[in-house]
């Protein structure tokens, strides 16, 4: 006579439900993302004066670092 295997006991667990939320945004974030896209309106601001001063120049070459840092003292300067 055949002998049966015994079925293995299971148990059945309840499906867990999570439940996302979007996460909370801090002070400080919005703080340095201000921080940050005012910083990048300054590179610009900067760029676009390097840029002017280049063409007022003539476009003559090898002057790229005199004029960004004679357009960021122009424009960080104090009024």
């Amino acid at each position: 006579m055949a002998t049966k295997t015994p079925k293995s006991s299971t148990v059945k667990s309840k499906p867990t439900t999570t439940t996302t939320t979007a996460p909370k945004v801090s002070r400080v974030r919005k703080t340095e993302a201000t921080t940050e896209s005012s910083g990048q309106v300054m590179r610009e601001l900067i760029a676009m004066r390097a840029y002017e001063r280049y063409a007022a120049r003539g476009y003559q070459d090898g002057h790229d670092v005199e004029d960004w840092l004679g357009a960021e003292r122009e424009l960080t300067q104090p009024r």
